[in-house]
């Protein structure tokens, strides 16, 4: 059933519209809408599917989007707990894809504070960070910007052989496990293989058993 209020709200599945448009489903199973739309081979995407504008043409810092939420009544549906959306940079002609995430039960809404990635209009990938900080001018770039230490780690499948590489302050540490196979030292650049403060040299060794092609070059315990 589609009902139409005097207040202009439009309602299809419910008989009290909390907005302009309220669609509401019974049905755990089944989606409550089904849109369907043109196709392009030529990426022309905005030709297709669902396209979302604005009243009023947007201006630098606005922000538009799609939020989540899992509450039911009426002054506590706005609260989403997460978000897609867009901020316009330059007007509407520049715009960068937000997403937001919040874990707080307490009545509020979702702020720019509450931003998690984001992907710049130049391709950019930010996490942590709404800024680029690209020193060296990379053309695209990830930045992942957090607490001390932050990184990335990569796992198998079996979820037993996770290896990272995370930043800890001026030391960029390789791991396994937990434990650093190698360290950089931001400020010098030496570097560390099995010793986690080099100091003595641009490259310093440190292992239990002997290495190298000829292991009588080399005593076990030794620095490089």
């Amino acid at each position: 059933d589609v009902l139409f209020t005097q207040t202009g709200n439009v309602g299809i599945g419910t008989t009290s519209p909390e907005r302009v448009l309220d669609v509401k489903s019974n049905s755990d199973t089944a989606p409550s809408a089904y849109l369907r739309g043109g196709k392009s081979s030529q990426g022309e995407i905005q030709n297709t599917g669902l396209i979302i504008g604005t009243q009023t043409t947007m201006v630098a810092g606005d922000y538009q989007g799609i939020s989540f939420t899992g509450y039911t009544t009426a002054s506590a549906i706005a609260r989403g707990r997460a978000a897609i959306g867009v901020e316009a940079i330059n007007g509407p002609g520049k715009m960068d894809l937000v997403f937001m995430t919040r874990f707080a039960d307490d009545g509020t809404q979702l702020t720019s504070a509450d931003e998690k990635m984001r992907i710049t209009s130049a391709g950019n990938v930010l996490i942590g960070t709404t800024g680029i900080e690209n020193p060296r001018s990379l053309a695209q770039a990830l930045e992942i910007e957090a607490g001390s230490p932050v990184g990335i780690i990569l796992n198998d499948s079996r979820d037993t052989h996770p290896m990272g590489i995370e930043n800890a302050g001026a030391v960029m540490n390789f791991t396994y496990n937990t434990s650093p196979l190698m360290t950089i030292i931001g400020s010098s650049g030496n570097v560390g293989i099995g010793e986690t403060n080099p100091t003595t040299g641009k490259l310093q060794i440190k292992t239990s058993s002997a290495i190298g092609y000829t292991p009588s070059s080399f005593m076990p315990g030794a620095n490089i």
